[in-house]
């Protein structure tokens, strides 16, 4: 089975949960950006986190289907549509074979993820199916989708066909069997959606080199906000704001990155490194993102504004463990539902 891609949008490419464990071969991780939407489209479908979806950035892709099947959208608030008929995000969807699913633009956030059981099989490069834009590798072909591409799906598991047995008997008794599409009647919980209401307050812990900031910089780090500029992408969010004035110009040591790291270059315009970003730098490191708020920051777009909020790491930890937490809460249900 495959996805015929009649449109493949702004940008969208094929992700997993990244290659965690190369980065010390200079290779970025990549993966979902926005983690939480990718993991819990591939849970309402059956799938296992690490299966492969699709990442779509502000405008979404135009898919056929070739075979009935399971999807999930998750992410950004998209006007996804079959036939002129709205699609409801966050939760299991059956589609008809023959449906072409329009993802259309970004109405709120940014990113859109669809998850379809079996999940995207696209062949594994160093144990991950995740594009890597930067060096043409992963995914489809190291690249985004475009027109004209059939994208390899998956054998859906037996907690896929359950779930897909489940929607048949649901659409059937509510009489939708006959049309395009039948979502399920429930839903993840906006609590735990990604994308919030504008002013998006970053949690971010202190990094050793915020004390090569001036005084004056450090309050204003944390009391003004930041601008997200067009100039960002997947490797990386520049930010304009209040320009950060370092104690010292002087060249530091490269040591490793991680996600959400906060550099300061020497023009003292913040960047926030993502998913594929280079593995080592020299600038700076004044703060690092929480781990739990990623995903949201991931759903900012360009010229949305930014502010940060210090937390210590023992609140950055209780704030993911929450987080996890919630999401198996929804993976539980799902597995009780197909039991």
């Amino acid at each position: 089975m495959s996805l015929e891609v009649l449109a493949g949008g702004l940008l969208t490419t094929v992700q997993d949960l990244g290659r965690r464990s190369w980065q010390h071969l200079g290779v970025a991780p990549s993966g979902a950006m926005d983690w939480v939407s990718h993991t819990l489209a591939n849970w309402l479908v059956g799938n296992d986190e690490g299966a492969a979806t699709l990442e779509m950035t502000l405008q979404g892709a135009t898919v056929r289907f070739h075979a009935d099947s399971l999807i999930a959208l998750c992410g950004g608030r998209f006007s996804t549509a079959i036939a002129d008929r709205a699609v409801p995000l966050w939760r299991p969807i059956w589609i008809r074979a023959g449906s072409v699913l329009d993802c259309g633009r970004a109405t709120t956030g940014a990113r859109l993820y669809m998850a379809i059981a079996g999940g995207i099989d696209v062949p594994e490069v160093m144990q991950s199916r995740s594009t890597n834009l930067v060096a043409h590798f992963g995914g489809w072909h190291g690249r985004s989708l475009q027109r004209g591409d059939f994208i390899p799906v998956g054998k859906p598991n037996t907690r896929a066909l359950s779930l897909q047995a489940y929607l048949h008997h649901t659409c059937a008794h509510r009489e939708a069997f006959s049309q395009a599409f039948c979502a399920a009647p429930f839903f993840v919980s906006d609590a735990l959606h990604t994308v919030k209401r504008a002013p998006l307050v970053v949690r971010v812990v202190r990094a050793p080199n915020f004390e090569h900031l001036t005084l004056e910089s450090q309050l204003r780090f944390f009391a003004e906000p930041f601008t997200i500029t067009p100039d960002s992408n997947r490797m990386g969010y520049r930010l304009q704001g209040p320009v950060l004035q370092r104690t010292s110009q002087s060249e530091l040591l490269s040591t490793a990155t991680v996600s959400g790291a906060i550099q300061v270059p020497p023009d003292g315009n913040p960047i926030i490194l993502l998913a594929d970003r280079q593995t080592v730098g020299g600038y700076p490191v004044v703060a690092v993102v929480a781990t739990a708020d990623i995903p949201r920051l991931a759903q900012a777009k360009p010229n949305d504004r930014v502010w940060f909020q210090e937390v210590s790491l023992r609140v950055a930890q209780a704030l993911l463990i929450r987080q996890k937490n919630d999401m198996f809460c929804v993976k539980a249900y799902l597995d009780a539902l197909v039991l």
